[in-house]
Order: C-alpha cells, then sequence, then structure tokens
C-alpha cells in the first residue's frame, strides 16, 4: 500500500539521521572546540536524514511558515495545538523536544538536540507534508538554553506564539490537582466527572505558586527580545465562543487562509478547583499569610 511504503521510507531515514549521530558520537572527541564539534555533528546528522529522504522520493521542500508555541505548563497549550491541528494547511506538533521521547539508546541523541536543536527542527520541518509547520516548545529543560534556542529560530525565519495563562494561582492549581489524581487533560465531548476530591499538600503548593510565578516572569522576560503573537488563556482559548477570533488572529499572523478551527479536547475538570480540591480554602489562607497574597485579592475580588 501507498501510505505502508511511505512510513517505512520515512523510518529508514529516520534510521539513518540516527546512524549519522552514532557515528558522530564515537567520533566526537578527535574534534576541537566544543561548540563546533557539536554543531558539526548535528549538521552531519540533519545533511544524512536529509539524503536518506531525498534517496527514497520524499518531499524535502521548506515549509511556507514555521512557527513555534512557547508557553508555561497548564496554559491551554493542548487545546492550542489541537485547533491549529483542525486547520487544513496547518501542521502543528506536540512537544518534540520533550526529553521523555528520546529514551534508551537514543537519550545521547535526545541530549544533543535539545543542545543544539535548529538543525534537528529544520530536518522535522522539510518533512512536513502542508505549508505551515510548527511545534509546542515548553519551558522546564526541553531544551538546554531557551533564550538561544529561540533567538536562534527567530533568526532563522521561526515565527513565535507565546500562551501565557492570567491567573497564576489557578495555573498552580491545575498542575497540583493533575500531578496529585494523574489527570491531565480530558479528549472527548465532557471534562471529567469525578465526585471525589483532591486532597493537596499546603507546603508543596506554596513551592510550586513560587516556582510558577518565577518561571512565568522569566518566559515573559525572555518574550520581549522579538516580536510574537501573544495569546492569553482565559482571554483567547478558554471558552468555545472565543475560538472564532483568536482563530482570526492566528491565520493572519501565520499567513494562512481564514478556517474554523475546532477541538475535541476539554477541560480536564468540570467542576471548579474550589470544589475539587477539599484543602482549598486553608491553600488560599496559606497563600494570603505568605508573598504572594496579591493572587488571593485578584481571585477573591
Amino acid at each position: 500500500m501507498p501510505g505502508n511504503s511511505r512510513a517505512a521510507q520515512r523510518r529508514k531515514a529516520w534510521r539513518q539521521f540516527a546512524a549519522a549521530m552514532a557515528s558522530g558520537l564515537r567520533k566526537i572527541h578527535r574534534w576541537g572546540d566544543p561548540a563546533i564539534r557539536l554543531r558539526s555533528l548535528m549538521d552531519l546528522a540533519l545533511a544524512a536524514g536529509c539524503a536518506g529522504s531525498l534517496s527514497q522520493g520524499l518531499s524535502m521542500s521548506q515549509p511556507e511558515v514555521r512557527f513555534v508555541i512557547v508557553t508555561n505548563g497548564r496554559t491551554g497549550s493542548t487545546l492550542l495545538v489541537n485547533l491549529l491541528r483542525s486547520h487544513p494547511a496547518i501542521q502543528c506538533e506536540d512537544e518534540i523536544l520533550n526529553e521523555r521521547r528520546w529514551q534508551g539508546a537514543q537519550r545521547p541523541l535526545g541530549w544533543l538536540v535539545r543542545t543544539e536543536p535548529a538543525p534537528y527542527l529544520a530536518w522535522r520541518a522539510r518533512r512536513a507534508t502542508k505549508p505551515v509547520f510548527g511545534f509546542k516548545l515548553k519551558t522546564g529543560a526541553q531544551v538546554v538554553d531557551l533564550g538561544r534556542t529561540l533567538g536562534s529560530l527567530y533568526r532563522r525565519g521561526w515565527r513565535l506564539i507565546y500562551l501565557a495563562r492570567r491567573d497564576a494561582l489557578q495555573q498552580t492549581f491545575s498542575w497540583c490537582v493533575a500531578q496529585a489524581s494523574g489527570r491531565w487533560q480530558s479528549n472527548g465531548d465532557h471534562p471529567i466527572r469525578d465526585n471525589n476530591g483532591v486532597t493537596l499538600d499546603v507546603a508543596a503548593f506554596q513551592r510550586d505558586l513560587s516556582a510558577c510565578v518565577q518561571d512565568r516572569q522569566h518566559l515573559a522576560a525572555l518574550l520581549h527580545r522579538w516580536p510574537h503573537l501573544a495569546l492569553v488563556y482565559e482571554d483567547d482559548l478558554q471558552h468555545s465562543d472565543l475560538w472564532p477570533a483568536t482563530g482570526a488572529r492566528l491565520c493572519a499572523f501565520l499567513g494562512v487562509a481564514p478556517a474554523p478551527l475546532t477541538s475535541q479536547v476539554a477541560r480536564t475538570w468540570e467542576r471548579p478547583y474550589a470544589e475539587v480540591v477539599t484543602n482549598y480554602a486553608e491553600i488560599l489562607a496559606a497563600v494570603a499569610a505568605g508573598p504572594f497574597a496579591y493572587l488571593v485579592d485578584r481571585e477573591q475580588g
């Protein structure tokens, strides 16, 4: 079947890419400056991967537009990826640099890719089947140096979409409840219905809140360096009646014809966290007694 043949060709191209990386790893000690040898190694692997794909007759043309969604965790990024995927001209990948994708024998390759991701991302973009290609990049060590990576991509013509969440307190509740319950998202027409509550550790929540605020501030400062499209979860994604306007902005930014954007991704929980978390009031009281009391004032205001 043509589809199976094409998949086999892609697997062969990937094996050639990985083989070039493994060969480079065996030779890496022979080269001089570490930064030069790293870039040379990535270029070698990129060339091998592209050559393998070309030899199998696969399209390796550069997409007309490339973009990256930059965000923290629990901001609605899965929803945004699915909305973009629903456009006929857009191919939007998920967290292709997440270290969980690089396990076992591929771990050294994953480290190299996250250290110098631009060649690998160019290789992935050239394999795209649609004129617009993008992926999601989260904070939290998905790349070794986020600022350098974003600057490198921007200089290469990638467009930046910055997704944030206004409410840091609810963002932290989302993270902590997902950690405690193991429920990170809901794919379907309805959120999860569960009458059982979740009890959170108060001290752990306060530590996570502090980390969340610092991570948000760091990312916001980084994105000031480059032009980008800014989206806010509460204003642009939280409710489906916001999606047409958001879709129009996204299409204009990416230079594609407007089209309805749809998604089956639902909120993880049907009830608000004030009802899901059994000790919600206790956590708010603890936060109100610390440096992030202003977040509680916003919550209650």
